[in-house]
């Protein structure tokens, strides 16, 4: 009894120090600041678009490590701490070790609008809302829980908006494991190859694991060398070998394709990054939580824009994950900049060819991708 009496208190005072990321206030002194996104325009005028970032390394045990961040424009913000892993489809999905976050709106620990401490190698997520009276320096502490690994890196990510779906859209952009065959057209048996993104592919809407699958048992079963996208194995009914990348005009013509194909198209797209974003593990938008999609690309939803899953916004308004429509397009907003709406950058997957990198999942400027159509183009935010 004399042993168990002493090993409660050491238990309690290990999970205090594990789940606290409380500090001193002086300790602030030393953070650093984060990196806002900016674009320069074709004048040299330089705007803020609405995503900050740090990498940093954790080397001991209980460390801490402290950032910081000027806000200066109310709204809906939510900040990400993972690992620094890309190209793959754990990217964004785990810590190098247990580091735990606090977000503060002063140099002041008693000034919390946030905490996340996870567990294990669980990224961390905090959500805060900023009004006009809380413009200013924010505060962010980061606390290892557990002996960090050798070059354990870091990174911090916050934007005006929904963090979670620029987390899941940047995995699709980044996607790099297999490098595949795009074609020009549907009659292109050539092709080039892509070595970064997901294909687009119409009516597809697939998830990232399984792009990945499908994308590795095209290239085993293909004949090699693979530098031709005919070198695919065609579908057959015992097989079932899928391949990258179906045109409009395909599914179209033969409806039975899409089971043919792999790849997400640009409504797709949007759905998957909605699906990442949780509060209390309910899904935070609609769309999500009445039409979830399977994780072959199942389920169905009405056209985005079309004001059934989403509601007019404003400029001054828009944030990440936010959407913008054109006629028989959606792309999502990545980057927020209040200034124009030309100098926000986005995501989808695009339908493009090969002078843009071909037809995958992309980020890019809107002015430098839509620059003459931008008066013609509708925001939207997804509804809760």
């Amino acid at each position: 009894m004399k042993v168990r009496k002493r090993l409660i208190p050491m238990v309690l005072i290990i999970a205090l120090l594990c789940t606290s990321v409380v500090i001193a206030g002086d300790s602030f002194s030393t953070a650093v600041d984060l990196t806002w996104t900016t674009y320069v325009d074709e004048n040299g005028n330089s705007h803020k678009a609405h995503l900050a970032y740090a990498l940093s390394n954790m080397t001991n045990l209980y460390e801490f490590q402290f950032f910081k961040v000027d806000i200066d424009e109310p709204g809906a913000y939510s900040i990400y701490l993972s690992g620094v892993q890309t190209g793959g489809v754990d990217a964004f999905t785990s810590l190098p070790c247990d580091i735990d976050m606090g977000v503060y709106k002063s140099a002041s620990a008693s000034d919390s609008v946030g905490v996340s401490w996870a567990g294990s190698t669980t990224p961390e997520l905090v959500r805060f809302e900023v009004s006009e009276n809380d413009l200013g320096t924010y505060y962010i502490s980061t606390r290892s829980c557990s002996q960090p690994p050798e070059n354990a890196q870091f990174k911090i990510v916050l934007v005006r908006g929904d963090v979670d779906m620029f987390t899941e859209g940047a995995r699709y952009r980044d996607y790099n494991l297999r490098s595949w065959y795009c074609r020009h057209n549907a009659n292109d048996t050539t092709g080039y190859l892509v070595t970064t993104g997901t294909p687009y592919s119409f009516g597809n809407k697939h998830s990232l694991q399984f792009i990945a699958e499908q994308n590795e048992l095209a290239y085993v079963n293909a004949t090699q060398p693979l530098n031709a996208w005919s070198k695919y194995a065609a579908y057959t009914t015992t097989a079932k070998l899928r391949r990258p990348g179906l045109f409009m005009a395909e599914l179209q013509a033969n409806g039975d394709l899409a089971s043919q194909f792999y790849g997400v198209d640009c409504s797709g797209f949007i759905q998957r990054c909605a699906e990442t974003s949780l509060t209390d593990g309910v899904y935070r938008y609609k769309i999500s939580r009445e039409s979830p999609l399977g994780e072959n690309g199942s389920g169905s939803h009405g056209a985005f824009g079309s004001g059934a899953y989403d509601i007019s916004t404003t400029l001054a308004n828009l944030k990440t994950g936010d959407i913008v429509t054109k006629p028989g397009h959606v792309i999502m907003i990545s980057r927020a900049s209040t200034d124009d709406l030309g100098y926000c950058w986005a995501m989808g997957a695009q339908a493009d060819g090969q002078n843009t990198g071909g037809r995958k999942v992309q980020e890019f400027i809107i002015a430098e991708k839509y620059g003459n159509q931008i008066t013609s183009l509708d925001i939207y935010a997804l509804r809760q």
